[in-house]
């Protein structure tokens, strides 16, 4: 049997051969995937020390309970802008987590490389298929040898103004299977500001943080089914979140439309010294019949469209509110 099947593959296996496999996996990355020495010391340090001081929002943290009481999980997020890994290291410390990242190293320079490397993040880059399958064979090395997990199930920052999230991932199920740890749905709900703002600083008010309640994968069962009850869990906590908060995203005004175009030119371009690419994360995104997957929407001769705003459009258009 070879390290890695495809989906297609795992299915065909019988009952017995499905749990064998997913123990077989179990086991290298137990032997494989040791923690890091002194990992929770400089890069957890910086961030805890230093990140503070550059947002401007609180946390509101809800569902704590639902957590193990080792802490021993996946931590399954969505993924909406630069703050995300920060605030996971940041939040999580704050009620006594120290927890492991999943993250993409292909849109990050050596500073923000090495800076989550230093904090425990599993990094791997996602133009290559073993890396991806690799990374989910290390995150479940460091959570059997007693590491917390985390992962942004969406394949990139969801920036549609109306949709709750994309697709998540296989990962998220395949890690939960071989580890046979619970699955802790989060969500990372920034408020934004209920005004148009012009720099990426004043965006948010509050990061609402909401844990949901554990699902476990069953190894003999489907994966895509079981991802999509992870998906499922993760939207109805979002939609929870929107209804409590009165915010509703359904048709933008001409003002909705502005503030959207403009607060998601400032999400792009002015994060934390990140840069988003839309057209390569376009390419990270999934789609279950294969057809194009919006992520984005702008302005094409007065209409409002899927689309990308370019850095140049997005300044023209915080210029001319500027002045």
């Amino acid at each position: 049997m070879t390290i890695f099947l495809s989906n297609k593959e795992i299915q065909n296996l019988s009952l017995e051969e499905k749990i064998k496999y997913f123990k077989s996996l179990k086991n290298i990355s137990y032997t494989i995937f040791n923690l890091k020495e002194n990992q929770n010391s400089l890069g957890r340090k910086l961030i805890r020390n230093v990140y503070p001081n550059f947002r401007n929002f609180d946390y509101k943290i809800i569902g704590e309970e639902n957590i193990p009481s080792d802490g021993l999980c996946l931590f399954a997020c969505n993924h909406s802008n630069s703050h995300d890994i920060l605030t996971a290291v940041d939040a999580f410390g704050e009620i006594g987590l120290n927890v492991s990242p999943l993250v993409a190293n292909d849109d990050l320079n050596i500073f923000t490389k090495n800076l989550f490397d230093s904090c425990d993040a599993v990094l791997f880059d996602r133009r290559s298929k073993d890396e991806g399958q690799w990374a989910i064979l290390e995150m479940s090395g460091r959570m059997i040898n007693g590491q917390a997990g985390l992962i942004f199930s969406e394949a990139t920052w969801n920036l549609h103004p109306y949709k709750v999230m994309h697709d998540i991932k296989l990962g998220t199920a395949k890690i939960g299977a071989i580890t046979g740890y619970p699955i802790i749905p989060v969500i990372f709900e920034y408020v934004e500001n209920p005004s148009l703002c012009l720099k990426e600083e004043d965006l948010y008010k509050t990061c609402i943080i909401k844990f949901g309640q554990r699902i476990y994968i069953d190894r003999t069962q489907d994966l895509i089914s079981q991802t999509n009850i992870i998906q499922q869990a993760l939207e109805k906590m979002r939609l929870q979140n929107w209804h409590e908060l009165g915010i509703e995203k359904t048709q933008l005004d001409e003002e909705g439309i502005e503030k959207y175009l403009i607060h998601t030119y400032l999400k792009k371009f002015k994060g934390l010294g990140f840069i988003y690419d839309s057209e390569t994360e376009s390419k990270y995104l999934l789609s279950k019949n294969g057809a194009p997957v919006e992520n984005e929407y702008c302005l094409r001769n007065g209409l409002f469209v899927p689309g990308v705003t370019s850095k140049k459009e997005g300044k023209r258009l915080v210029n001319t509110r500027k002045f």
